[in-house]
């Protein structure tokens, strides 16, 4: 056998393979010589079925293709893209809306590591700027009629512009995502910042932390906003021993699938009395912690069919000119102070709240308590109370919405509008409370005051309400005796957020 047919032989088994793919390998024979190669990429490789005869058979020839490289040229400099718009809307009730964007966006950018390190912490942006607002107002009017008797005095029937309000709330970015409220007021001989404040959400740990001037997070009606309280006035114990609108820094968060709320703050001397207690220069660490108990979603999970609240509320107070005072109204804002402890010289004080709430559809029972211990330097301390209990029944049946976030109620949507020609499908709520507050203790003759209260809300629609309250009780101290009887009403009419 000649050699030349003794290597194919041998090797045929092995072309194969490599002709297979195994190996890149080409196999040529030319004058008579047999060459083996080895190529860098092979293509369309078809495999080679095996001869009956290995005498018959040729050389086996593997074609291949090298395909070569290419120099590239680099890459152009991304250019930053710029697009930036504003929106300015009429929206009817919900008021005016504004907003405007810009971004500059950059494409594959070359270095951002300090970018892509802080957006694994928070909402860290630095190619777009955000702006947003809502803009609307609020204004209630009141009408009151006053049969009072005893040490009472005769008021006979006032009328007073008991709010007015310019509000704009919204949010904006730049570098980190704020959110932010502002609400200038007027209230009889007083104009106010009632809301001002900047927040931002989504903080390691705290959840969100807000900063300026709103509601101290203590009592459950004195945090519903009273566009939404049930009754025109705040109850008499929470207007004495709660506090308002005051300057601060807190943080909010919830457990539980949002169903627990913690809230703690450090707040200063308040930027209205309009119904909290009077004690002034001073400083307040306050911490709340509700518990949702139970819910009910049903088929709106915004406005529970049922729940049962559980709440309970610190305040510390450190007074810096040593005055503590409690104070409250018969529920009726036309009307003087009916209970009032004075200026108390101590410099610190403590107040501990509880809360109860149960909602089953339209029926809400509501009941809160308070206590509060006042250090005197040379004398016990004194300690005064107060509380209330409160049911409300809507009886056209809406919901109320429920803010887990902040463990209070939000606002009632109607589920119908008013009509002069069919009145009685109007949106009812029928109101009923009674509230006490003792204010004397010791040397400090402050006075107490019982009163009950029945009212009637009609929402006429989302944005106007009508409520109609009879408060009828009597306040009395050592050498006092005062008998309250009013009848006040309130046209209530909001346009924006």
């Amino acid at each position: 056998m000649a050699p030349r047919v003794w290597i194919q032989l041998c090797l045929r088994p092995t072309l194969v393979a490599f002709g297979s793919g195994l190996i890149p390998v080409g196999w040529s024979e030319e004058g008579g010589s047999s060459e083996l190669k080895f190529d860098r990429q092979l293509e369309d490789v078809a495999p080679v079925a095996e001869p009956a005869d290995p005498h018959a058979a040729g050389p086996v020839v593997i074609k291949s293709t090298v395909t070569p490289e290419l120099p590239t040229s680099p890459a152009p400099p991304p250019v930053p893209e710029i697009s930036s718009y504003w929106r300015f809307r009429w929206m009817g009730w919900d008021g005016i809306a504004f907003e405007i964007q810009e971004n500059t966006s950059i494409p594959n950018p070359p270095a951002m590591e300090e970018k892509e390190i802080l957006s694994k912490f928070s909402r860290f942006s630095v190619d777009r700027v955000k702006f947003t607002a809502k803009i609307g107002m609020r204004i209630d009017l009141d009408l009151a009629t006053f049969l009072n008797g005893g040490d009472a005095a005769d008021l006979g029937t006032r009328m007073e512009l008991r709010r007015f309000r310019i509000l704009t709330k919204g949010d904006f970015l730049l570098l980190f995502p704020f959110l932010y409220q502002l609400e200038l007021g007027y209230v009889p001989h007083a104009f106010y910042v009632e809301n001002m404040y900047l927040a931002m959400d989504q903080i390691p740990i705290l959840g969100q932390v807000k900063t300026g001037g709103f509601s101290a997070p203590m009592g459950f009606e004195n945090m519903v906003s009273s566009q939404w309280q049930t009754f025109m006035e705040l109850d008499s114990a929470s207007a004495a021993l709660t506090p308002g609108i005051e300057p601060g820094v807190q943080f909010n968060r919830t457990f539980s699938n949002n169903r627990m709320t913690l809230t703690g703050g450090l707040f200063a001397d308040g930027l209205t009395n309009d119904a909290s207690s009077a004690s002034s220069d001073y400083g307040r660490l306050i911490g709340r912690v509700t518990w949702l108990a139970r819910v009910d979603e049903g088929d709106d999970p915004d406005r529970s069919a049922g729940l049962t609240h559980f709440g309970a509320s610190v305040n510390w107070i450190k007074s810096g000119s040593s005055q503590i005072r409690y104070r409250a109204r018969p529920e009726a804002h036309a009307a003087p102070y009916a209970i009032d402890t004075g200026d108390i010289p101590s410099d610190s004080a403590a107040t501990v709240g509880l809360e109860f709430v149960h909602l089953q559809n339209g029926l809400l029972l509501q009941t809160e308590v308070f206590h509060s211990k006042v250090d005197l330097d040379d004398a016990p301390s004194l300690g005064f109370f107060g509380g209330y209990v409160s049911g409300s029944w809507i009886i056209s049946g809406e919901r109320r919405t429920y803010d887990r976030k902040r463990g209070v109620f939000s606002s009632v949507a109607p589920s119908r509008e008013f009509s002069w020609n069919d009145w009685k499908d109007t949106s009812w709520a029928f109101s009923i409370r009674g509230s006490y507050t003792d204010l004397s203790d010791h040397s400090i003759d402050g006075g107490r005051m019982l009163l009950g209260t029945v009212g009637l809300t009609a929402y006429l629609q989302d944005r106007i309400r009508v409520k109609l309250n009879v408060v009828a009780g009597n306040s009395w101290t050592e050498t006092t005796t005062a008998r309250h009887l009013a009848i006040e009403t309130r046209l209530s009419i909001d346009l924006g957020p």
